[in-house]
């Protein structure tokens, strides 16, 4: 997928970390939208993180 910039496969409660940059939050959330569309996810936890300047 074009938005993810890095994805680790993990043992224990989450299978997949996957890091998402995009330029605003309505392209954010059309991407994490298309992930939990995939036939294979069952659920997922999105948490943001907020650029300090």
């Amino acid at each position: 997928m074009q938005n993810i910039t890095n994805a680790y496969l993990t043992f224990g409660a989450y299978d997949v970390i996957a890091e998402i940059q995009t330029n605003d939050q309505d392209e954010f959330e059309k991407a994490i939208a298309t992930i939990r569309k995939l036939s294979r996810v069952v659920s997922t936890m999105t948490l943001n993180v907020i650029a300090s300047e």
